[in-house]
């Protein structure tokens, strides 16, 4: 009985060393290009092609209990708006559109600022120097 419990005992701590690792973003500087599994559509960003500009991502508004994406694509300015808890202040945003002859994209981050007492608004960061993504994939 020792040895199966003991068995079950080391499974679950791997199955939550596993869990927690998935779960816990890696710091770059900890991986080096060479270790990454090039086989991995996600990690070859060696052939994926992200450009400088050309890029539409969507514009947001704050509103009570949640946020309202704002689609200016076909100049209707239509909002399709979700409930957000006051808990939740940042999210990943990424391209509606890409520019020809891109094949990768960067994704922005975005927080949503609701103290500012004049409007609360959701203010989104580009960074140049995060990965290119591939458009094709499917990023969760």
């Amino acid at each position: 009985m020792k040895l199966k419990s003991g068995i079950i005992a080391i499974i679950l701590e791997f199955a939550i060393m596993a869990t927690s690792k998935s779960l816990v973003p890696r710091k770059a500087a900890k991986t080096s290009n060479k270790q990454l599994n090039r086989s991995s559509p996600l990690n070859n960003t060696e052939s994926l092609n992200c450009l400088s500009t050309g890029y539409s991502y969507n514009t947001y508004e704050v509103i009570e209990n949640g946020i309202c994406i704002v689609n200016s694509k076909d100049y209707s300015n239509s909002r399709t708006c979700f409930r957000v808890e006051n808990s939740v202040t940042s999210f990943v945003d990424y391209p509606i559109f890409t520019p020809n002859g891109a094949t990768g994209m960067r994704r922005r981050t975005c927080a949503i600022n609701r103290n500012d007492s004049y409007s609360p608004k959701v203010e989104c960061i580009s960074n140049p120097t995060d990965i290119c993504e591939s458009i094709n994939e499917n990023n969760h």
